[in-house]
């Protein structure tokens, strides 16, 4: 399990500080650009082009500031639109999509989980209850 305090060291305390804030919660799926939580927050993100980034690039690709391209993650609740969150450096960026990475391993886990447990409990129910029809008595 990757430590998100200490992975990408170079990334801003910023950035780490929000995707720990969703630690704790209960994955009730997940994929590669999003996370959904039994509490109802689902976190998603996308890649965004910036035409001003991408000029400075082309001007100095030495420029730590020139970001053509920034994670930009999305948080909604129940559906609706709570919050979003920009990485500033490739570094941030780096840093939110291997919590990504690390999320959607765990969903599948927890989506695996959740599969078995409901084949089981299927199980139980089909073979400890008689049809009515067949009942004796």
């Amino acid at each position: 399990m990757i430590n998100f305090n200490e992975v990408v060291p170079s990334a801003d305390q910023e950035t780490r500080d929000f995707i720990n804030q969703f630690n704790g919660f209960e994955i009730e799926k997940a994929d590669r650009k999003s996370v959904t939580f039994t509490n109802g927050i689902k976190v998603s993100y996308s890649l965004d082009v910036s035409d001003m980034g991408l000029g400075s690039y082309v001007k100095n690709p030495t420029n730590a500031l020139a970001l053509p391209i920034q994670v930009v993650v999305r948080v909604t609740i129940d559906g609706v639109y709570a919050t979003s969150f920009g990485c500033m450096s490739d570094d941030d960026n780096a840093l939110c999509l291997l919590w990504f990475q690390q999320q959607a391993q765990l969903g599948y886990v927890a989506e695996k989980l959740a599969k078995s447990n409901a084949e089981a409990k299927y199980k139980r129910l089909i073979n400890g209850v008689e049809p009515r029809s067949l009942k004796r008595g």
